[in-house]
């Protein structure tokens, strides 16, 4: 079975809105395409989404397709590492989604109906505390008393990196110039 998932690789300056993100970084798929076939609803594994995440230029750590009783849902769940690189990796695919009228808000949007395109965003907080099959995943697997990274907790966490970059590399150009001037 061969199904193509089309993503966008657009990443406009979206501002988030500060309600706080599930730790470690979720991505969640939605409306991923299926087939009927015998008793269950079938659709693309694991492995193929991750690949055609990568594909794309998003750095998935792990792929987990949701499952219902009658097979796959349709919902798959995204890992990203759990540092500052994985926020950047988390953050770029929510705005993609987002830009191509495909997030979170677009979603619920259109559930009652949605069009044959894939939807997806970083889970929040009300993702967590949702009832249906992502929220039960999340609430599963994720400690709720630690489950949440704010907005602001993360631009300052943004921030110190920066400054230790910058830092880095004013210690780099330093000894560059000091091994040039003879002594």
């Amino acid at each position: 079975m061969q199904m193509e998932l089309k993503f966008a690789l657009q990443s406009p300056s979206i501002n988030f809105e500060d309600q706080p993100f599930v730790w470690p970084w979720i991505g969640v798929l939605a409306n991923i395409p299926l087939q009927w076939k015998d008793v269950n609803f079938v659709g693309p594994s694991d492995f193929i989404l991750k690949k055609q995440l990568s594909q794309r230029g998003f750095n998935p750590l792990n792929v987990e397709i949701l499952w219902t009783q009658r097979g796959h849902s349709g919902f798959a769940l995204v890992e990203f590492v759990k540092d500052y690189q994985g926020f950047q990796q988390a953050t770029l695919f929510d705005m993609s989604f987002q830009a191509t009228h495909c997030g979170n808000k677009d979603w619920n949007n259109v559930m009652v109906c949605p069009e044959v395109k894939l939807y997806g965003w970083v889970a929040r907080e009300n993702d967590y505390k949702f009832e249906g099959i992502v929220g039960q995943h999340l609430r599963k697997f994720r400690e709720s008393n630690s489950a949440f990274v704010s907005n602001r907790s993360m631009r300052y966490h943004n921030e110190m990196h920066a400054q230790k970059e910058k830092e880095e590399l004013d210690k780099k150009h330093v000894r560059k110039c000091q091994k040039r001037s003879p002594p």
